[in-house]
Order: structure tokens, then sequence, then C-alpha cells
């Protein structure tokens, strides 16, 4: 994050203070993630104190950026995370966490604040708990609905990050302020939240215009490992890459980000070098001749096209990722795949063309994307309750039963509670006591039935044949949502009958494409598994591991 640094917002000492959460780590390369720590940058030049709750992060590196008097880095004091097994399908659900929201509320509890600004639609949870006094902000990022509703149009069926409409806007009327990440977007939420404070805050960094080296031929596209990038860059490369390459034979194509982990496929293309995650981003940026953001589709805003005019590159993107820009001062070249070559070819042959263009996106960065003029109505509305009296420790009851179930869904609770109390038993001797025994296949019965209810798993292989198998066997007598039509093992007994009454499976002779996923049989060596199973069938095969957030076994069972 070297790119963040001081603006020239007029500094004021005086500000009372602020809180930021942000419910992952603050510092990775995801567009949230930059987003909250330029907006950290700009409430610090304006004078506010911040302290950051944030989670998996480093704090020497968090505090060595100079933006927050405090650091707290959220760490589960519950060994069971029943997160993913619990959750519904929508992706806001399994996203909430009552227990960092609870941490948040602690720390609100102990210090003098005038707002708290949160990150994302599933922590809305803390803001709707705030007292009278403390501001609730939710910066959206994204509207989650959307994101499958453009997902669909595009084909894709199999969408991860599916939101229910109804769902999202519950969650969104618990802030009193929401803020939009572009205009649309703000006056879309406008009409569906009447009554609430909608704000639009777009994307700022510092504007750092990188002149291209005259001999640069290098296409730059940075990604995240995500579908719509995923498949934008894998059609880039048929409908576009190929022809760029036979007019101009020295052109490089770098992918940089975690989007390269899914792009196995393109490590043979000619001229494509996948960086995957790098230390410092710049130096792709200072030698790029152009940039690509030919993201299939999207909601919200497009940071990299963001990134990319601020570091004044000529920007080459697809219709989707231009979404949010007005389209009468965007400096970008717009066009489908198929047009790309004809307007990045110029551009790598003719040096003047690529100068004028270069100082055109520099120019707009300048104007638009300064930090009074984007963050500008926030600071506004906080500057509006700055003055309020701030509430004592005795206002601001700790969260119990009834608070968490008229602030999250019944199923979220109640898998809250069931963690609690299954980390109790099996903290004790591994799980070792009666009760424990009998909660752990409890705990297997309802992850099994989660599987086919939440996951659509419902024909999985079993991989080992050994005695974890049979007991497993014993513990889902009763249950059936899901067929168990294979028993693998690297050495079976095909003499005997195995666990599940079937005859033992040679692993290696075994097709994954006949299950919907495999379950790893095992509570103490699901890693060992795990690798054996993808030199087996590959990256793609789905693996189930029962015991996935629980304490390391093995269990007495």
């Amino acid at each position: 994050m070297s790119a963040v640094k001081q603006t020239s917002i007029k500094p004021v000492t005086d500000r009372p203070g602020v809180l930021i959460v942000y419910p992952g780590n603050i510092l990775n390369s995801g567009g949230g993630a930059v987003r909250a720590l330029f907006l950290c940058r700009t409430l610090v030049d304006a004078g506010y104190v911040l302290t950051l709750v944030s989670r998996d992060a480093d704090r020497e590196r968090l505090l060595a950026l100079g933006l927050f008097g405090e650091v707290h880095l959220f760490r589960s004091a519950c060994p069971v995370r029943l997160k993913a097994q619990g959750a519904a399908r929508s992706y806001i659900t399994r996203n909430m966490d009552i227990e960092f929201n609870d941490f948040v509320l602690d720390l609100v509890r102990r210090r003098p604040l005038c707002a708290v600004i949160s990150y994302y639609a599933w922590t809305a949870g803390i803001l709707s708990q705030l007292p009278e006094g403390i501001l609730g902000v939710l910066d959206t990022i994204d509207i989650q609905y959307r994101r499958a509703e453009v997902a669909r149009a595009n084909g894709i069926k199999d969408f991860d990050r599916w939101a229910g409409k109804r769902e999202e806007l519950r969650e969104l009327r618990k802030a009193p302020v929401v803020m939009a990440i572009q205009p649309e977007e703000q006056r879309l939420l406008q009409e569906l939240l009447p009554g609430h404070r909608v704000i639009c805050a777009t994307h700022t960094m510092p504007v750092k215009p990188f002149v291209s080296p005259e001999d640069s031929r290098s296409v730059l596209f940075v990604g995240s490992n995500y579908d719509p990038n995923i498949r934008g860059i894998e059609r880039f490369v048929t409908e576009a890459w190929l022809r760029i390459r036979e007019a101009v034979p020295s052109a490089a194509l770098d992918v940089c980000g975690r989007v390269c982990e899914s792009l196995y496929a393109l490590q043979s293309v000619p001229g494509i070098c996948l960086h995957g995650e790098v230390p410092d981003l710049e130096v792709f940026y200072k030698k790029a001749a152009v940039v690509v953001n030919p993201s299939l589709y999207g909601t919200g805003l497009p940071i990299k096209t963001s990134e990319a005019l601020a570091y004044g590159k000529c920007l080459v993107c697809n219709p989707p990722s231009a979404r949010g820009f007005d389209p009468a001062t965007f400096p970008g070249l717009v066009c489908d795949y198929t047009e790309m070559p004809e307007r990045i070819i110029p551009l790598l042959e003719n040096v003047i063309d690529r100068r004028s263009k270069e100082t055109i996106a520099a120019a707009y960065a300048e104007q638009f994307m300064t930090p009074e003029a984007v963050f500008g109505e926030l600071i506004a509305v906080l500057r509006e309750v700055e003055d309020r009296p701030m509430p004592g420790a005795r206002n601001i009851p700790a969260p119990g039963l009834l608070s968490r179930l008229r602030n999250y869904p019944i199923r979220k609770v109640f898998y809250y509670y069931a963690a609690a109390l299954l980390s109790r038993f099996l903290q004790r001797s591994g799980g070792g006591s009666a009760q424990g025994g009998r909660l752990l296949e409890k705990y297997i019965q309802l992850r099994w039935r989660a599987l086919a209810r939440d996951e659509g798993v419902l024909r999985v292989a079993i991989y080992g044949a050994g005695k974890h198998s049979y007991w497993l066997m014993h513990v889902l007598r009763d249950e059936q949502d899901i067929d168990v039509v294979a028993v693998l093992d690297d050495h079976p007994a095909l003499d005997r009958e195995g666990p599940f009454h079937l005859t033992p499976v040679l692993s290696r002779t075994f097709d994954p494409t006949t299950v919907d996923a495999i379950i790893l049989s095992s509570d103490c060596i699901q890693e060992k598994l795990a690798r054996r199973c993808r030199e087996l069938y590959g990256p793609d095969v789905k693996l189930v591991d029962l015991y996935e957030g629980l304490p390391p076994g093995p269990y007495s069972k």
C-alpha cells in the first residue's frame, strides 16, 4: 500500500474519533481494501482520530501507515467456526459474523466516538446497535443482489455470490447513512431506501502519472480471482490477444493479481506472463504501454479502471469496465473484445498518440479523483454530528440473545450458539467425553444435511476406506439427503465389503465427474488426503472436510 500518501485537505487537530470497521484483511490488494485505506487517509487529513478494526492483517504494517491511533485485529475466541456450514445460500448471510460484530461493539462501548464507518452489507448489524449520538455509515462497495442479476444476464448460472434483494435492503436499512460507490447506484438506493440518507463517494487515489518507456510493448491486466475477471481475460486472449501478437510480435501481456490462480491454461499462450500477487504493482504500471480491463460483467465501480487512470495510463476496456463513469468525460477507450486489437495495436506502435492519451488520463484523474471531490459529501455528514454529546458506556448494553435475534437471521444466531457449545466440549480432551462424542455425531449429521441444502451436494464419494469411514457410516445411517456412490482408497481391500456397504474402488481409476463432491474421511489427516485428491483429480474437484472450522483432531468417538 505504498500508494497511500498525504492529500491536500487541511488538517484539523481537534476532531473526535471515528471507528473504521473492515471485516477482512484491509492490507490485501482488493478494491474494497484499497478504497478503505484511501478513505482513512482522507479522514486523517481532515483531522479525525481513527481506530481500526480489521482481521487477518499485520498490526505492525498497519501502524506503520500512520493512519490509525489504535489498531484492533479480531481473533475468534471460539475455536469452532460454523459460518460456512450453517449459512444460507445468500452471500450476505454467509459473511455475517456475530462474534466479530460483538467484538466491534465492545470497542465502541469503551471509546469516545462521533461515527462508525463499516464496509459491506453484512456488517450492518453493528450499525443497528449503536447508541444515539454515534453516527453509523455503511460503505456498500457494491449492491450485492445486482451482482447475481448481472451474472445471470451474462449466462452465469453457478454464481457463488448470490444475494436476495429483500435481504440486502433489510440490512441496508440498519444504517442511518448509506454510501454508494457511483451515481447510478446512489439513485437506485435512494429509490429503494426512502427516508434514508444516501451519499456517493466514487474512488480516490494519488494521481501518480507514469510515462511509459518509448520501446514498451507491455499490455497490463490486474485483477482478483473473481469470476468476471477470469472469464473476461480468457475471452480477451481468445478474441483479441492472438491478433495483437500477429501484428506486434514483441507484445507482452503481463497479468498480475490473484486472478492468475485460475489461469493455468494461459501459461502456454505466446507472450503471456502470469505474475500472481506482486509486492509492488507500480513496477508494472511504470512499464505498461496499455492497461486493459476486460472484465466480463460487474456492478459497483471498477476500481482497476480508476487505478489505471490515476497512473496516467492508456486504458482500453469493455463497457462493463467503464460503468459508473460519465461517458462524456471518460478518457478510456471503450469497445468490445473483437475491436480491442484495433485500439491497442496503434498505441503500442505510435508513441506520440500514446503520450497524448496518457496526458488526458492524468488530467481526468486530477479533476475527478481528488479526495475533496470524492469524499466531500461524507466529510460534510461527519461535520454535522461531531459536536453531539457522546454517550457513556452505561448507555451501550452488551448484546444478548434478544438483541441478536433482532439483528441477525435466526439460523445465524443458532449456529453462533451451537459453535460456542461445541467448542466447550471439543476443547475438553479433544471431544473425548461421552457428551462430547454425541455432540460431535450430531454436528456431523447437521453438516451433512447442510451440504445438500446449502451447497447442492447430492452424490458423493468417500475418500478413505478405514475406521473413520465405518464410524461415518454409523453416524449417517439414518440420513437420506445425500447418496454415497463410491468409497475410494489407494490400496483397497477388494475381497470384502467396505464402509457404506460398498466394495472400495481403486482411487486412481475413479471418475470424479460422476459425483458432486468427494468427502475427506478423516479427522486428522485431511490436508494429506486433499493433496492426494488434487494430484489424482485436478484442482477443480470439490473436496469436503467435514471438520472444517473445528479444533484439530483426532477426536474420541
